[in-house]
């Protein structure tokens, strides 16, 4: 007979009043008879000599042991001993009761193959979809009381958990094969079972309008609906007096003045239908309807990024109180502190003390702080935007460069180019025509010599420097109008 028993390393230790035996089951192999072997050492613990034979029982049968097992062992002297015997041919797999006597005393203990058991779920059994489900397990392999590696898996969503139990409430719709596989170095065991997970039963509830409910004449009615259980996707049907008015999960609508019976119809993937009904009344309004407007911001208005915008609404009609609720772009929002460049969508929803909703909403644009359109438009500067407003742009920023252009934001101490102060008066020791005409204008007396063509001499200028000055002759000028004079004296009166 060819197979192969493999019983695990196990450690016996058998108590003795004097002595103590050792015997450890190291390996069992079955291959051709007589090659079957159980080996074991055995340790004198006893003050005087120990002789006698040592016996081995599995499950109660003494095994006959080709060898001679008798030993004599001094105080604290331990011997390794080896059975081979056709008798271990005719123990099966799994776990076996073993027992060791040397010297008149003997231990008992098992010894076995590693076995791998489900302890829970149960095989075959079937949970509803979001159920909590405990997957308990055991190992077994004789005294071994170690760690084993656990690895739990399942044929439709794989790997489930590395622990000897664990706790799902996930797994999906179907019949899951689970599987168990323990381990320890090169020693594996697996259980298997099948569990089936089923969906919930259909639930169906109007979750609004509220049951006996009296709403407004033109008053808006939100519809919405609460689904549980089943296999989505789920088709919704309302009915309003056996009339549809809505095919969705939620939507609003008005109805006529009386009485009505709203009913939901609800059918999921697999056609399992549901049903609620509820009824509500509608009556007259004495109120003027609710009207809702926003005042600001303005569509027609243009804004710069990193505005702020306030938020101001108009309303009309309807009874207090008034319960808003603004939205930017979809989200909630109280106020706008500041707003990013692009287009957006502000709306305002209002509910009334009716339950009464009505909305409103606008699109604005914001642009960007630098448009890059050659205009230094207000919020633009030489910082933000040096493509709109270059150096010595008027613009709100001294940007203090040295670039012989005066920044008119800056003062004298903070652009070095500020010579010029632009208030009309000549500041002969800071201004002059170079670095300020707008004070200095040619001609002035500011120690320049501006040289200019313009008929007008700057008296800053030496001979021959400025073209409108030409030759001097205040001298000469004096001596020819004195001559002429006395020239006249003389033929008219001294000549007589």
């Amino acid at each position: 007979m060819k197979s192969m028993l493999e019983l695990l390393i196990a450690f016996i230790i058998i108590y003795g009043c004097s002595f103590m035996v050792f015997s450890e089951i190291q390996e069992i192999t079955r291959t051709d008879f007589p090659d079957i072997k159980l080996d074991c050492s055995v340790k004198n613990e006893r003050d005087t000599i120990c002789t006698d034979r040592v016996i081995i029982e599995i499950d109660g049968k003494v095994i006959l042991c080709e060898e001679n097992l008798t030993l004599t062992l001094y105080p604290q002297e331990s011997e390794s001993v080896s059975c081979t015997s056709s008798q271990l041919s005719s123990f099966t797999r799994g776990i076996h009761n073993v027992d060791v006597s040397y010297c008149g005393t003997h231990y008992s203990y098992t010894i076995g193959r590693l076995k791998a058991k489900i302890l829970s779920p149960s095989d075959g059994e079937i949970f509803q979809l979001g159920e909590t489900i405990l997957f308990n397990s055991i190992a077994d392999e004789g005294i071994y009381k170690g760690t084993y590696n656990y690895l739990w898996k399942s044929n439709k969503d794989g790997i489930l958990g590395r622990k000897r139990f664990i706790s799902l409430k996930n797994l999906s719709l179907g019949i899951h094969n689970i599987v168990l596989k323990v381990s320890r170095d090169s020693k594996e065991a697996t259980d298997s079972i099948s569990i089936r997970i089923i969906p919930k039963p259909l639930q169906v509830k109007i979750k609004s309008p509220l049951a006996e409910t009296t709403y407004k004449e033109n008053q808006p009615i939100n519809f919405s609906a609460q689904v549980t259980g089943g296999i989505e996707p789920y088709t919704y049907e309302w009915l309003s007096d056996n009339i549809i008015i809505g095919n969705e999960k939620i939507f609003s609508a008005r109805l006529p003045l009386g009485l009505h019976k709203i009913t939901l119809i609800v059918k999921d993937r697999n056609n399992n239908m549901k049903k609620h009904s509820v009824y509500i009344f509608i009556e007259h309004s004495k109120e003027p309807p609710l009207s809702v407007s926003i005042a600001s911001p303005r569509s027609d208005e243009l804004y710069t990024e990193g505005d702020s915008i306030n938020l101001i609404a108009s309303l009309s009609g309807g009874r207090e109180p008034y319960n808003y609720q603004w939205t930017l772009d979809g989200k909630k929002i109280e106020k706008i502190e500041s707003i990013s460049p692009g287009k957006h969508e502000i709306a305002l929803e209002v509910i009334d003390a009716n339950r009464v909703m009505e909305r409103a909403s606008i699109e604005i644009f914001v642009r960007e702080i630098c448009n890059k359109d050659g205009i230094c438009d207000p919020r633009e500067n030489y910082e933000n935007c040096p493509e709109d407003c270059p150096s010595g742009s008027e613009d709100g920023y001294c940007d203090g460069l040295q670039d012989l252009v005066c920044d008119p934001d800056c003062s004298r101490s903070e652009d070095v180019d500020c010579f010029c102060n632009r208030d009309g008066t000549c500041e002969v020791k800071m201004e002059n025509y170079l670095n300020c005409p707008q004070d200095c204008p040619s001609g002035s007396l500011d120690n320049y010599c501006d040289a200019l063509k313009d008929d007008i001499c700057d008296p800053d200028c030496k001979e021959g420097e400025d073209p409108d000055c030409g030759i001097r002759y205040p001298d000469y000028m004096l001596l020819l109008i004195m001559l002429i004079i006395i020239v006249i004296v003389y033929l008219r009166f001294i000549r007589r």
